[in-house]
This record gives C-alpha cells, structure tokens and sequence, in this order.
C-alpha cells in the first residue's frame, strides 16, 4: 500500500469513547464495527474506546456507531397482570358506588319532600289562608295513595289554586300516614277534627339492599317541626 493510501486510511479514522453503565452487554459497543477497542473503570462506570472508520464525507458511519439500547414498551406479562389488578379494583369499588348513588337518591327525595313541606307552611303564613299538601294521581285534585306525586293547592275564590306539583322519580316510593296536610295562617297543621297540632309520619323508601339503610324517615311533629332520619326495611317497600 502506497503512502497516499495510507495517509487516506489515517484520515478515514476516528477515535471515540462512550460510558457504559456496569452490566451492559458489551457487544452492542464494540462487536466487529471497530477497528480496535479498549476498556478502563472510572468512576465506578466502564469506558470503552476505540477506533472507528469514517465515510467519505468526514462523519463516522451509521454501522460503526455505537448505539445505545432502546427499552421497549410493556410486555404481554405486564398488560395482563395491570388488567387483572384493575378487575379486582372494579369489582370491589362497585358495590360500595352504588349504595352511595342510591344513598343520594333517598336523601335528595327526602329533602324535597321535606322543602314541599316547609313551603306549604310559609304559603300558608303568606297568603293569610289554609295551604294544603296532599298526594295526586292528576296533580289537579287531592286522591289520597301515593305521596310521590302530591300537590299544594290554596282556596282560590270558588275553586282551588294549584300552587306547585312534586313527582318522586325512578323506583322510589313516598307513603304517609296522613290523607293530607293543611297548614293554617298560623303556620300550624291541625287535624281537621278538633283543630289539634297534626302529627305525621312519611316513607321514602328505595327497593334495594345497598345501601343497608333504604329508607328516609320524615316526621312532621306538633304541626310544625320536621325532622329525617334513616331506616331500614331489608329491601322491602311497602
């Protein structure tokens, strides 16, 4: 080899170094791209370097490049294993999302019937005049039954005035004791016979298990106070 070939081979040569963390195969580093390669423990770490041919154009080749190892993505071991720890998770978080759904459902129907309540009295204490909450079939004219569907009527000159109208939604069921509820002006509901501070107690119940407390208790005490509190009837409504 003349000595322009030679000086040519010496220029198409490039000395280079890169850490390899301890553990790391050592043929992705050197195999057979290099010319020729030495190791040294720095640090702690391995450091490899070496000799490695050039293109034409000045740069060290894509082949005799040293590569770093690319990780890849999840394993068909790992995506099976997270997918059954979420089942798990899913299954045991269900039961306890339900009860509170249906939680909230008896509680906002109890809340409602307590406020139709409430606002029978101050109608009553406004308009100057009995104010009367009572179950409807055809949210027009008192039937008695149900209390999920009830109105609040006033008299009205001859007739009665429909002052607002409820409907319980879904499955629950709203019963009572009484037939109706008539608020006074002096904000106090009295039995129709004798004028005595009515007392009442209402239902609301929701046919289910979870939760274990289906049912909302709403008692309407000396004509005047109301209070609610939870009950249970093992997942039976009357």
């Amino acid at each position: 080899m003349g000595r322009a070939a030679q000086r040519n081979d010496a220029r198409s040569i490039v000395a280079w170094a890169v850490p390899v963390p301890l553990g790391e195969a050592v043929a992705p580093f050197i195999g057979d791209r290099l010319a020729s390669a030495s190791a040294s423990q720095y640090g702690g770490r391995w450091f490899y370097w070496g000799t490695s041919p050039m293109s034409r154009s000045g740069c060290m080749s894509e082949r005799a490049r040293p590569h770093a190892r690319v990780e890849g993505g999840f394993t068909l071991i790992e995506l099976v294993i997270t997918l059954a720890v979420l089942a798990i998770i899913v299954t045991l978080a269900l039961p306890a999302f339900t009860a509170l759904i249906n939680g909230n459902r008896l509680t906002a129907q109890a809340n409602e019937l307590v406020a139709d309540l409430q606002s029978a009295r101050m109608e009553a204490i406004k308009r100057n005049r009995p104010v009367t909450l009572c179950p409807s079939a055809d949210n027009v004219t008192c039937s008695g039954g149900d209390w999920g569907n009830r109105i609040m009527t006033a008299p009205a000159g001859a007739g009665v005035e429909v002052i607002r109208t409820s409907a319980a939604k879904g499955v629950l069921s709203v019963t009572g004791d009484a037939g109706s509820i008539v608020f006074r002006p002096d904000g106090f509901a009295r039995a129709a016979a004798g004028g005595a501070l009515l007392d009442a107690q209402f239902a609301v119940c929701l046919p289910t298990t979870a939760p274990a407390n289906n049912v909302r208790q709403v008692t309407l005490a000396a004509g005047s106070r109301i209070a609610t509190e939870p009950d249970s009837t093992a997942g039976v409504c009357p």
